[in-house]
C-alpha cells in the first residue's frame, strides 16, 4: 500500500489533498474494498428494498469516515456506520461512495501538503427485474417504412444526470440487416428505417438495464404485403374486341388476390381472377370487353389490411 500512495502523490498534490479512487475488481487483498454481503452485489433485486450490507475494509494507515449513496439507492443506517445497510428503491443506477482519510507520510512535501489526505471509493450497483409493460410500436411494417418503438423509460432521469453516477441503459436488437436506427433521448425510444428489400418479418428484443439479458422484451413484427410493387401488366392494350391480357403478380405466402373485372369482359384460359399465394409469380389472363374500363385487384391476408391497386384500360374505337 505504501508503494501505491507513493505513486499516486503527485496527483495528490495537485488535487489539494482529495484523491478519487474507483474500485477494481482486482483489488489488492490489503488495499481498500467495498464488500457487499451475500445477495448485494452489483445486480441488485429491485424495487423491494430488501436491505443488504456494504462492507468498507480500509488499506494500511486509512480510516473510515462516512458513507454516501446516490441514484436510486437509500441508506437505512447512519453514514457514520460500517458496515451500511443500503437497499434499492428504484430501477436506476446508484452509486455507493465511502469517504475516509489517511495521514501524510512524506517529509519532502513538508509544508506544501496538508497532514491529512482525504479519498474515495465508488462501488456501483445496477438493478435486475421483471419488467411487464410491454413495448410500444407497430406490429405491422411495410419494406422501406419507417417505425418507431419505445419502452418504459425507467432507467435514467434527470436527478441521475445531474448526480454525475452515469447511468444504465437500453440495447436494442433483432432489426433485419440494412435497418437504419435513430435513438432519441435515452434510448427508451428507436425510430428503425426497414429497408426497402425486407421480404419477413422480425421481432424487435430490447434489453432493460445489463442485468436483464436473460429477459428481454420483445415484440413480433409481421411483414405488411406490398401490392404496387408486386402486379405487372399491359400499359397499351390492343383495341376491344378478342384482345387478351396479362396481369403478372409476384405472390406473397398466406395472401389472397382477387381480381374484378368491367362489366362485358372476362376471365380466359382457366383464369378465374382469383390466386393463393405462394411466394410464387402467377399470371391471371382476361379477355377485354368492348367498353373501356378498370381492373381491380385486392390483395387479402396481410396484417395491414385488405389493399386495392386499379389500372384503367381506354382505347380509341
Amino acid at each position: 500500500m505504501t508503494t501505491l500512495l507513493g505513486s499516486l502523490r503527485p496527483f495528490i498534490r495537485f488535487a489539494g489533498g482529495l484523491l478519487l479512487l474507483a474500485m477494481l475488481p482486482s483489488a489488492p487483498v490489503h488495499g481498500q474494498q467495498i464488500v457487499p454481503d451475500p445477495g448485494g452485489e452489483s445486480c441488485q433485486v429491485t424495487p423491494d428494498c430488501k436491505p443488504h450490507d456494504y462492507t468498507f475494509r480500509p488499506g494500511a494507515g486509512q480510516m473510515f469516515l462516512r458513507w454516501q449513496v446516490r441514484g436510486d439507492l437509500r441508506l437505512l443506517s447512519p453514514d457514520i456506520q460500517n458496515p451500511a445497510t443500503i437497499c434499492s428503491e428504484g430501477y436506476g443506477k446508484g452509486r455507493i461512495t465511502a469517504h475516509y482519510y489517511s495521514f501524510r507520510k512524506d517529509d519532502k512535501c513538508r509544508e506544501r501538503c496538508p497532514d491529512t489526505v482525504y479519498h474515495t471509493l465508488d462501488y456501483d450497483v445496477f438493478k435486475q427485474f421483471d419488467l411487464r409493460e410491454p413495448m410500444q410500436g407497430p406490429a405491422c411494417a411495410r419494406p422501406g417504412q419507417e417505425v418507431t418503438y419505445s419502452v418504459p423509460p425507467i432507467l435514467t432521469d434527470y436527478d441521475h444526470r445531474r448526480a454525475g453516477i452515469g447511468t444504465d441503459g437500453y440495447v436494442w436488437s433483432g432489426f433485419p440487416s440494412g435497418t437504419s436506427l435513430r435513438f432519441s433521448g435515452d434510448s427508451s425510444s428507436v425510430t428503425a428505417l426497414l429497408p426497402a428489400t425486407l421480404a419477413s418479418g422480425f421481432t424487435v428484443e430490447a434489453q432493460v438495464g445489463r442485468c436483464n439479458s436473460r429477459t428481454p422484451l420483445k415484440h413480433g413484427v409481421a411483414l405488411d404485403q406490398n401490392l404496387a410493387a408486386a402486379v405487372t401488366g399491359p400499359d397499351c392494350p390492343a383495341p376491344a374486341g378478342g384482345a387478351y391480357l396479362t396481369m403478372r403478380i409476384a405472390t406473397l405466402p398466406g395472401t389472397t388476390y382477387v381480381m374484378a373485372l368491367p362489366a362485358g369482359w372476362r376471365f380466359a384460359n382457366a383464369s378465374t381472377g382469383t390466386l393463393t399465394g405462394n411466394g410464387t409469380t402467377q399470371d391471371i389472363y382476361f379477355e377485354l370487353g368492348a367498353a373501356p374500363g378498370n381492373v381491380l385487384l385486392t390483395a387479402t391476408g396481410g396484417c395491414g389490411g385488405a389493399q386495392t391497386a386499379g389500372w384503367a384500360f381506354t382505347w380509341q374505337p
